[in-house]
């Protein structure tokens, strides 16, 4: 059940909020994106969309064999107000990120396969 309080509780780390500010200033991004954007390791990117997800603040879409996240439409005023909130909060690393996140999809034409995906389909681990 997505309650008020797991949305907040979703957005209490900071890497959390680094998704969600990636998620907004791209309509949507694939795991091998936020890898790259973010740099963080995938294990630590998976289980942070897992919260998300489980909040109700991220969407995943299976797209073939990858699997691409946007952010999801809020549900009602609360959670409205809870992604202003978090799309108002300042940092420089939000910049860093935008940086690293615009060469990554730059290159989404030419990819025919992701690296880090196509290892965790291997693993078994891809579908987060």
């Amino acid at each position: 059940m997505n309650t008020s309080i797991e949305k907040i509780k979703a957005i209490a780390d900071p890497l959390r909020i680094r998704i969600l500010r990636a998620l907004d200033s791209f309509e949507w991004l694939y795991v091998c994106e936020l890898l790259e954007g973010l740099d963080a390791p995938f294990y630590t990117i998976s289980r942070q969309l897992k919260e998300l997800r489980q909040s109700g603040l991220v969407s995943k879409y299976r797209e073939g064999r990858f699997i691409r996240y946007s952010l999801s439409l809020p549900q009602d005023a609360f959670h409205q107000h809870l992604r202003e909130i978090v799309l108002a909060v300042e940092d420089n690393i939000f910049a860093e990120d935008k940086a690293r996140l615009e060469k990554s999809v730059s290159k989404r034409a030419e990819r025919t396969t992701c690296t880090v995906c196509e290892t965790s389909y291997k693993r078994g681990r891809i579908d987060i």
